[in-house]
């Protein structure tokens, strides 16, 4: 009888273990999906034992702002736009910080479906650093076995689709119509300044104009149309020319 008992248990004690197994490689190797909304970015590093900000993308004023904390770096970057890295300026950085970091934050919105919501920071690839802009809305698996929270890969990348938007929301709203129908003009800046709103600033005839659009579950509709008379806007419009011109942008008008 107690041989019948010590196997009985062996096996009860075997199946256990099987259990506990499974749960193990499951929680260890399923992965974790996340979705959200990239609020900011930035690139660290550390000089002179220091851990230092390098610089930052983040939105503000309605616009998507670089602040270069190292001065060094001030002419790699514009002030006004989506920040990206090549190789060479890598190369560049890697000489004078070590454990170079690309970051993102992103406003959780799920993970593995169920419902959260906070915001986190996470480690990227110079590549995904470049892949994503602020405001997109993404979906992107979580490596689990990394020192730091780290993004294994973006699986997805929804983004406000700027080109041939105001053509588009001519044919839904009248007020865009009549302000571009028959005429030349040309879209000089263009931002998402929170997940469901968007501004387009468009030169007409000589005047700015400035568009605001409602973003609301991905059915852009326009919410007013209005010339600009702010000077503050005014000056951003004339800088974003100029910037323009500098690079050598293309002066064809409906290039957007």
């Amino acid at each position: 009888m107690k041989k019948r008992q010590i196997q009985a248990l062996g096996l009860i004690a075997v199946a256990i273990l099987i259990v506990i197994s499974a749960l193990v490689y499951e929680l260890a190797f399923t992965p974790v999906i996340v979705e959200g909304v990239v609020e900011w970015k930035g690139i660290a590093g550390v000089k002179d034992n220091t851990h230092t900000e390098i610089m930052r993308n983040r939105p503000s004023e309605g616009k998507y702002r670089i602040l270069v904390r190292d001065k060094n770096y001030e002419g790699f970057f514009r002030d006004i736009g989506n920040a990206e890295v090549n190789k060479s300026l890598e190369d560049k950085l890697k000489v004078d910080y070590s454990n170079l970091n690309y970051y993102v934050e992103i406003t959780v919105d799920s993970v593995n479906n169920l419902e959260k919501r906070y915001t986190y920071g996470y480690s990227v690839s110079r590549e995904d650093f470049n892949k994503v802009m602020i405001w997109d809305e993404v979906r992107y698996e979580v490596s689990r076995w990394s020192e730091l929270p780290r993004i294994k890969e973006f699986l997805e990348v929804d983004r406000v689709e700027w080109v041939g938007l105001l053509p588009a929301l001519a044919e839904k709203d009248e007020r865009v119509r009549e302000l571009i129908e028959g005429k030349s003009y040309k879209v000089v800046i263009v931002s998402r300044t929170s997940k469901n709103y968007g501004e387009a600033f468009v030169m007409v005839g000589g005047k700015p104009y400035k568009i605001a659009i409602s973003l609301y579950l991905n059915n852009e509709t326009v919410k007013s149309v209005e010339e600009v008379k702010d000077e503050e806007q005014l000056r951003m419009i004339q800088e974003v020319i100029g910037l323009q011109k500098e690079i050598n942008v293309t002066e064809n008008p409906h290039e957007i």
